[in-house]
């Protein structure tokens, strides 16, 4: 995922390194560029298994990456929805934090089969895709 503030025209990316999807890289990680993507900086690994990224930046304020974590293991995953962020002029990402939602699954990473509640058998799932968008509007992310 890559966005732009509008104000200043940065750069800020949050994107994930899995090289097998579970764990042979740095998991979750953010960065920001002030050139227009020629130079990265403000890089930080987040979360080694995570997934499912956003982020919503508000004007002259703060930029907020949200994303899935997916700790644990099966045959049911309990995964949780978590973010970061990085005040104006602010050079450390916070974090990071929980949402304190969490999202129980089949699957790992909660991308496919979410169960309808969290302790429903695995037969009662929605066949979606269940990550939330992130936004900034009325004041609000």
């Amino acid at each position: 995922m890559i966005k732009v503030d509008p104000s200043t025209h940065y750069l800020y990316v949050a994107a994930t390194s899995n090289a097998n999807g579970v764990t042979n890289g740095v998991g979750l990680f953010v960065a920001r560029s002030t050139n227009y993507g020629v130079n990265w900086d403000l890089y930080k690994p987040l979360d080694p298994l995570a997934g499912m990224t956003d982020i919503a930046i508000k004007p002259n304020g703060p930029v907020y990456v949200f994303w899935v974590s997916y700790p644990g293991n099966g045959p049911i995953y309990t995964n949780r929805l978590r973010y970061a962020w990085l005040m104006p002029g602010g050079t450390n990402w916070s974090g990071p934090n929980d949402v304190g939602i969490t999202l129980n699954s089949t699957d790992i990473g909660g991308h496919r089969y979410p169960l309808r509640f969290n302790g429903d058998s695995s037969v009662d799932k929605f066949l979606i895709i269940p990550f939330p968008r992130a936004a900034y509007a009325n004041s609000h992310i």
